[in-house]
């Protein structure tokens, strides 16, 4: 996660780059106020030797986030996943917490992010490898088992991931 006022320059493509998401959400000060996503393909025409906006000078570029509920099961979150053709959505919960005031109010908070990958790796409880996974790292993740997914398991049982 980047916040909005991240300087875009060389060490941070290069970060980018190594790490190789392609999605990255990006936060406004407190990782809870996710404001969009970055695309790492909408900077391929930038010149980090030459302009160094923060992210938030180019946020025009950034991608609506997509909520979904943890409470959602696994085949239903991979028909809102086909519906909005997104590939990353943040897992969100409701609460009720007493404000300042001592009033009880109703929020919604991002308790994660989940991918189209974690959902169809749920629903075949098997690992999708790929050029970016590390095969010793795929040995010691075993985190597809780990949920055991049926249909009435929700997304709550999916493991937090972390990005930049």
């Amino acid at each position: 996660m980047l916040d909005l006022q991240t300087r875009v320059d060389r060490k941070l493509l290069e970060e980018m780059y190594e790490r190789g998401y392609s999605r990255i959400p990006i936060y406004d000060q407190n990782r809870a106020e996710v404001k969009g996503v970055l695309m790492s393909k909408d900077l391929i025409l930038m010149n980090p030797d030459k302009d160094n906006p923060t992210i938030e000078q180019i946020s025009s570029i950034l991608r609506e986030p997509s909520m979904i509920s943890k409470d959602t099961n696994a085949m239903a979150a991979l028909d809102i996943f086909l519906k909005e053709k997104k590939h990353l959505h943040f897992v969100t919960e409701n609460k009720t917490i007493i404000n300042d005031k001592g009033v009880k109010v109703n929020v919604t908070e991002n308790v994660g992010i989940i991918t189209l990958e974690d959902i169809i790796e749920a629903l075949m409880n098997k690992a999708i490898a790929d050029e970016m996974d590390n095969d010793d790292e795929e040995k010691n993740n075993n985190n597809v088992n780990a949920f055991a997914l049926a249909e009435q398991r929700k997304l709550r049982d999916i493991k937090r991931h972390d990005v930049v």
